[in-house]
């Protein structure tokens, strides 16, 4: 993925106008956030403006995004940890694991580990050691694609994650057949504009 910041100011735009009730609750507690420990969130993501990276395999996913100002990420880091609930789920655990990483725990058992290493702020349901490996791989250009937001997945990942039935023997043939979805997207005023396509084996 590329630049964030564009398409996270359309998804706030889209939200506002979809939902307002909802949109207002989201700004509401943002405020109460921003009061109880600091934590400015569109502060924070004014500094994401590196390489967003997603990778995923179906059990392990980890994400990862350039951060403009380190330091001063690492600080709102550790103002947004400071309050679990409000930061995430209501009854959420956070515990430091050391080396900038935290260990986010969810009332529904999921656990994640995020933190900040380098220049890059990582989140994933992952390992510290996969995330700090992740942290050291290269970013991977897609061909052909521009726009803020460019993507690559496998169909058979993207799929595995989507559906909760195994396809049939002879679903599972044609998808062999086919590779990954690759595309770009850009947000405008009047909405999304994007261009996607499928390779074939």
């Amino acid at each position: 993925f590329g630049d964030l910041a564009q398409p996270i100011h359309f998804a706030e735009s889209a939200a506002q106008a979809v939902n307002p009730s909802d949109y207002a609750k989201f700004i509401k507690s943002v405020s109460r956030l921003k009061t109880r420990t600091g934590f400015d969130l569109n502060a924070f993501a004014a500094l994401l403006t590196g390489t967003f990276d997603i990778d995923s395999d179906t059990k392990t996913t980890e994400a990862r995004v350039g951060v403009s100002d380190p330091a001063s990420a690492r600080a709102m880091l550790k103002k947004l940890v400071a309050a679990p609930a409000l930061a995430f789920k209501k009854g959420a655990k956070i515990r430091p694991l050391g080396g900038n990483l935290y260990q986010v725990r969810e009332p529904t058992s999921t656990t994640l580990t995020l933190g900040l290493l380098g220049n890059q702020l990582l989140l994933g349901k992952a390992t510290p050691a996969q995330l700090q490996a992740f942290a050291r791989a290269p970013s991977t250009n897609v061909a052909g694609a521009t726009g803020s937001v460019a993507f690559r997945v496998a169909l058979q990942d993207l799929l595995h994650l989507t559906i909760k039935r195994a396809p049939s023997a002879t679903a599972q043939q044609l998808l062999n057949l086919l590779g990954d979805l690759t595309g770009s997207m850009s947000a405008t005023p009047s909405g999304l504009n994007g261009i996607a396509s499928l390779a074939i084996k």
